[in-house]
């Protein structure tokens, strides 16, 4: 599968719970947030994972695991929060 679409899958799984994912804009590879991803709360605006260390320190497999540990959580269970 390609990374865009999984990056949609995710996205779309992320609105169900909530959640917005926000990619890096940055075209120089060598910069340190390069294809690097955040996850933030769409009701609040607020980050829930990939500012520390620093923003977009995210990658796609990290975005995967977040928002699997958030399912299990109970996050996808509310349809209040979809976006």
């Amino acid at each position: 599968m390609s990374l865009a679409r999984i990056e949609a899958r995710l996205r779309r799984i992320a609105r169900t719970m909530g959640f917005l994912i926000q990619k890096s804009r940055r075209r120089n590879p060598n910069a340190a947030d390069y294809q690097g991803y955040f996850i933030y709360d769409g009701w609040t605006n607020t980050v829930i994972r990939g500012d520390s260390p620093f923003t977009y320190s995210l990658d796609i497999d990290d975005v995967a695991a977040v928002l699997e540990e958030y399912r299990q959580a109970g996050w996808a269970d509310d349809p209040a929060r979809a976006l």
